[in-house]
């Protein structure tokens, strides 16, 4: 007899914590409190939790450049306190950066292997700003680019769907797959904030024109916001792209409450963006997702959300959630821009 499908994994290392830097908002903290509470609020009886190995130094390989790598473990290893831009490690963040990514290629493999639907990488470093040869905005390797390079390399995938809700750009992202049409990245970001990219006319590059789509929302946008974009630019295009596999940067730090992220997103908007992709992966890939961590710098209100993401990805909360409000004209104004940006691309969406 067939084993059943489980709905979620957890993938959690504890020498992610290695990579400590003292004073430092991407904290150990973030993860530990994240952990101590979905312990709390029963997570383990539905979701499974494991611990995986570092990632081997061949698949980093895979998308960053040896020679990046290679530079990135001499200098931990001789004590430099930063590397490429906003970026701050200790002598131990290397392994910690190999644990982390190898967080990312266990979610994939538990969900492509068809054991799980679902995986949740609690990885830290996070990834999505590191590009194939820089250091960046706290990330070293690129997460959930490993991930979704694993899935085509050893699942043969060739349509993935790249969500990033982190309240920054995943420009990383963004740099590792801008030619590329087997891979969707859709970022819906704050304008003007860090690293101040991610533009509604950068679009991709040769074959990969029409798959990068940048969404860069004004400061404060909320929840009315966000439902905005996802109606009317993200699952217009799912339903064209068909995803095999979808995965997630993410990031936290789009929640009202986060210090560093200056978006307005609560508690009951972040449900329903968790609710939104599951439906998203369940219509056109059989419910698979893989989500890595990404930002999020108030361990308790991103504690809270994981444990929301749990119960919403388990199954455990079942109902939908309401968004009330309507969006900024700067917001539509936004969604406007990105349409007119694609129209030579897509043809699924319908313009105001």
């Amino acid at each position: 007899m067939q084993n059943k499908v489980k709905n979620l994994v957890i993938f959690y290392n504890p020498a992610c914590l290695e990579h400590n830097i003292s004073g430092h908002a991407e904290s150990p903290e973030r993860v530990t409190r994240a952990m101590e509470m979905l312990d709390t609020a029963g997570a383990w009886s539905i979701a499974d939790l494991q611990e995986h190995p570092p990632a081997p130094e061949s698949a980093i390989d895979s998308v960053h450049d040896r020679t990046y790598r290679h530079k990135v473990k001499e200098l931990c290893r001789q004590g430099i306190n930063r590397i490429g831009n906003s970026t701050p490690v200790c002598r131990k963040s290397y392994h910690a950066a190999l644990v982390s990514a190898g967080g990312a290629l266990a979610a994939t493999g538990a969900v492509m292997s068809g054991r799980y639907r679902r995986a949740l990488a609690m990885i830290r470093p996070p990834g999505h700003h590191a590009k194939k040869d820089l250091a960046m905005g706290f990330c070293i390797f690129n997460n959930a680019a490993l991930a979704a390079t694993h899935a085509r390399s050893h699942y043969g995938l060739d349509r993935i769907l790249v969500i990033d809700w982190d309240a920054h750009h995943g420009n990383g992202v963004e740099h590792i797959f801008y030619k590329d049409p087997g891979v969707l990245y859709f970022s819906v970001h704050r304008d003007y904030a860090y690293p101040v990219t991610g533009w509604a006319e950068k679009v991709g590059e040769g074959p990969g024109k029409g798959y990068n789509i940048n969404v860069p929302l004004p400061l404060k946008s909320g929840d009315a916001d966000y439902r905005e974009v996802w109606n009317r630019i993200l699952v217009p295009v799912a339903a064209a792209f068909k995803p095999q596999l979808v995965v997630v940067c993410a990031g936290f730090d789009a929640h009202t409450g986060d210090p560093l992220g200056g978006m307005n997103v609560t508690d009951n908007g972040f449900s329903w963006l968790f609710r939104e992709v599951a439906g998203i992966s369940e219509k056109y890939c059989g419910g698979k997702i893989v989500a890595t961590l990404e930002g999020g710098y108030k361990p308790g209100i991103l504690g809270r959300n994981l444990v929301e993401l749990v119960n919403v990805w388990s199954g455990r909360k079942k109902g939908e959630e309401i968004i009330k409000g309507r969006p900024a004209q700067k917001t539509l104004q936004v969604v406007d821009n990105v349409i007119r940006a694609h129209s030579a691309y897509w043809g699924c969406w319908n313009t105001r």
